[in-house]
């Protein structure tokens, strides 16, 4: 087992903190890699997992509303394991 391996807490911590992009201390714009550098970025901070999700959430609304249609209208029907456009019967 390696000797610097993190603790349980900093482990948590670790994994709970956003992907935050923005301008360091150092006046150089990147990836944050502490809290204190997330809080030293201030408003301007961009949290990009939360933005990468924001943005994959809005591609599939459009797709998961055409297949809400196809299922309520009757032309989709879900059979084994494939979609068939088709009019489905009972």
């Amino acid at each position: 087992m390696a000797s610097n391996a993190p603790t349980s807490q900093e482990y948590i911590q670790h994994h709970l903190t956003n992907l935050t992009y923005g301008q360091l201390p150092d006046g150089s714009w990147g990836i944050a890699h502490s809290p204190e550098e997330i809080k030293q970025m201030g408003f301007y901070a961009i949290n990009l997992d939360t933005m990468i999700w924001s943005v994959g959430l809005g591609f599939a609304s459009p797709i998961d509303h055409r297949f809400g249609l196809l299922s309520t209208s009757g032309r989709l029907c879900l059979r084994g394991s494939g979609f068939e456009l088709q009019a489905c019967r009972s």
